[in-house]
């Protein structure tokens, strides 16, 4: 299940624009909580890419898809990094 979420974080990620042109890369460590019914409690930049664009656009990614995660049956905290790299995007 960790893999699938990760996976859907990963999918429904962009780049931002301004950090594109900015040429901005880095990997921030989001950790949430995921409650029982697949929705998200809290999400927080647990370490930071450098980059306030970056840190922001991956906690809003993840609270985007609050509801759609799967239903895991109780509460889990999870810390998940989300790389920006500009040559896979």
């Amino acid at each position: 299940a960790l893999g699938h979420i990760r996976a859907m974080i990963e999918n429904a990620i962009t780049y931002p624009s301004i950090a594109r042109k900015l040429r901005l890369e880095g990997v921030v460590l989001v950790t949430f909580i995921l409650k029982s019914d697949g929705t998200v409690e809290t999400a927080e930049v647990k370490s930071s890419s450098g980059s306030r664009v970056l840190d922001t656009k991956a906690i809003q990614t993840i609270l985007s898809l609050s509801g759609d995660y799967p239903a895991l049956g109780k509460t889990f905290e999870l810390s998940i990094p989300i790389a920006f790299n500009l040559r896979k995007s």
